[in-house]
């Protein structure tokens, strides 16, 4: 279960949400489990967002229509508020006391995303922070936007605007970067010309325009659009309504990996989500330790992240740009990956070990991660335990090539199968 709230025409208003398995039958009348996932209710809070609001809410929503559901209620998501994660009085603790199962509580991976990113976002330069801000209030006025369009056909190109850029939508940044870099030519134009009209006075174009012509700011906004853009991707990913339960710590691993490849060394890059979440990423010792040189840097990411950071060797950029260009992103980087450290749940025990649905790896992992499941959940009592060990050691007995390759990478298809 989750809780969304959003603030609509000045009213908070929440919406709960579930996902579950339910069973359903294919073409050849054979039943198999399916995801799903809806909204089951939207509710103004009006002036109460307390644990005991959203408790009603959860109540009258959800909970109080049998028995059957509450017994099925295993964990709940959340943004990390206080009123519902809280230990004693929050949401989580106030639904643990009515019942004698656990219920897990999970700060939502994406919210976790979108503030590791504005957290990182507050050691970037000025000059970077006011020309996204600035471009994109500039041409909130129709008028602007129109000449904009009128520049754009006279110059033979697709007519696009800088997208509405909202701070507080997770996706928003990424995507104004990225609409920003394709219009960037016609952006020059627009400054070239507009500063000389009447009525435009206020707006510093020769400060914008010194911007855009600048070839290292370019390709500032080039690497920054790329980090976020992976981001982003990750974000989206883990919204997907067809996400497995494994895929979360998978997912969010290989993001951990892919922005510690823009920086450390190749050899000093541990495997492991934990101990890439155990390194001190603002510690002085660790950048000089496990960070590559400039060289080594841009060579990288002119490579293997986007080739028009190749510009960076061109005769153009001078040796102070690119050490300052290589110093920005450095600093920028350490601050995402101390950020996603904090923020993102890897270090979750259940998150640990929810990959034992794939049944891949050692057997003597997989069991222990059965059983670890099993003792959080409290699925099987305690005097079980060595008939479950026994069913684990059967089914890890068994050839399961066929069945994994029918499954085709879904865990929930997987054990359909069995």
């Amino acid at each position: 279960m989750s809780l969304d709230t959003s603030t609509i025409a000045g009213e908070n208003i929440c919406a709960l949400r579930v996902k579950f398995v339910d069973t359903a039958s294919d073409q050849n009348d054979l039943y198999k489990s399916v995801r799903k996932n809806q909204v089951i209710g939207i509710q103004s809070l009006k002036e109460s967002s307390t644990a005991e609001a959203f408790l009603s809410l959860v109540e009258d929503k959800l909970l109080n229509f049998g028995d059957d559901i509450r017994a099925n209620l295993v964990g709940l998501t959340h943004d990390g508020a206080r009123c519902l994660s809280g230990e004693k009085g929050g949401l989580i603790a106030k639904m643990r006391n009515q019942t004698d199962q656990y219920i897990y509580d999970l700060i939502d991976p994406c919210h976790g995303l979108n503030l590791a990113l504005y957290a990182s976002l507050r050691v970037l330069p000025e000059d970077i922070k006011n020309f996204i801000d600035g471009i994109h209030h500039h041409f909130i006025s129709p008028q602007r936007k129109a000449k904009l369009v009128r520049i754009q056909i006279e110059r033979g190109e697709n007519k696009l605007l800088p997208k509405n850029y909202v701070k507080t939508r997770w996706l928003s940044l990424g995507e104004s970067l990225n609409r920003l870099l394709v219009i960037w030519g016609s952006l020059i134009s627009y400054m070239k010309t507009a500063y000389n009209e009447e009525g435009l006075k206020q707006f510093d174009f020769k400060y914008y325009l010194n911007l855009l012509e600048d070839q290292a700011f370019h390709l500032k906004i080039i690497f920054l659009s790329n980090i976020i853009h992976r981001i982003n991707e990750a974000n989206i990913k883990l919204q997907s309504h067809t996400l497995e339960i494994q895929h979360l710590k998978l997912e969010l691993t290989q993001l951990l990996q892919w922005m510690a490849k823009l920086v450390v060394l190749p050899e000093e890059i541990p495997q492991k989500s934990v101990e890439l979440m155990d390194i001190n990423w603002r510690e002085e010792d660790t950048q000089q330790n496990l960070y590559m040189d400039t060289e080594s840097f841009i060579k990288y990411i002119s490579e293997k992240i986007d080739t028009r950071l190749s510009g960076l060797n061109e005769k153009s950029i001078k040796k102070k740009q690119q050490k300052e260009f290589v110093t920005l992103f450095k600093g920028f980087i350490n601050e995402v990956l101390f950020q996603l450290t904090s923020y993102l749940p890897l270090k979750d025990k259940v998150i640990e070990i929810l990959d034992f649905v794939t049944l891949r790896g050692p057997s003597y992992q997989i069991e222990d991660k059965i059983l670890c499941f099993n003792d959080i959940f409290n699925i099987f009592p305690k005097q079980k335990k060595p008939e479950l060990v026994k069913e684990i050691t059967t089914l890890l007995n068994i050839d399961l090539a066929n069945e994994m390759d029918a499954a085709k990478l879904s865990s929930l298809n997987l054990w359909d199968l069995f």
